[in-house]
């Protein structure tokens, strides 16, 4: 029974922390490539920390998403066991759905307020840019946290996982590739 729980457990404990996994991507990549693009390492550091600059709220708008992913799996389950069809594709619609919404909201409240965040948070406005930016990453963290959990709750645990590394794996190639031609 352990060892079934932890088969289980682990890929929705790695599905449930997307956005710090890909950040360590980040960490460990973006401040290299900076100092082969011609930085040195305190400049290195200071661009990865204006380039960090949304995280936090955008990790603010997953959180919303994350409490609706432990609400929806259960419920998920609990229609896919009484082997109702309908009630689980109209409740993974609607989920998306509201899901959709928050996170363009939220995306675009943070690009459209960029300046003026960035600028409260941090006394200064450098990486409005950046920060406007990354704001639209809301709208992706939150439909993962979603789709993870609906795809938990259709009984495929272990797909979020494998996609958190595809997409770290993704990251780190994209960083790899773009940050050279295009800075932060």
């Amino acid at each position: 029974l352990a060892r079934q729980i932890a088969l289980y457990a682990i890929p929705i404990c790695l599905g449930g922390i997307v956005m710090p996994i890909l950040q360590i991507a980040d960490t460990f990549t973006m401040p290299h490539l900076l100092r082969l693009d011609g930085l040195n390492d305190a400049q290195a550091m200071a661009a990865l920390g204006v380039y960090s600059r949304a995280q936090p709220l955008v990790q603010s708008v997953a959180m919303i998403a994350s409490a609706l992913s432990v609400a929806l799996v259960p419920a998920i389950a609990e229609a896919r066991q009484r082997g109702s069809r309908l009630a689980v594709r109209l409740q993974a619609e609607m989920s998306i759905r509201v899901t959709l919404y928050i996170g363009l909201a939220a995306s675009i409240g943070l690009a459209v307020l960029a300046h003026p965040v960035n600028t409260m948070l941090y006394k200064n406005g450098e990486g409005t840019a950046v920060f406007a930016i990354t704001a639209f990453t809301a709208v992706f963290s939150t439909l993962n946290i979603v789709a993870g959990g609906l795809l938990q709750g259709l009984g495929h645990a272990g797909l979020p996982a494998r996609n958190l590394l595809l997409a770290a794996g993704l990251k780190i190639a994209l960083n790899v590739v773009l940050l050279p031609q295009w800075g932060l």
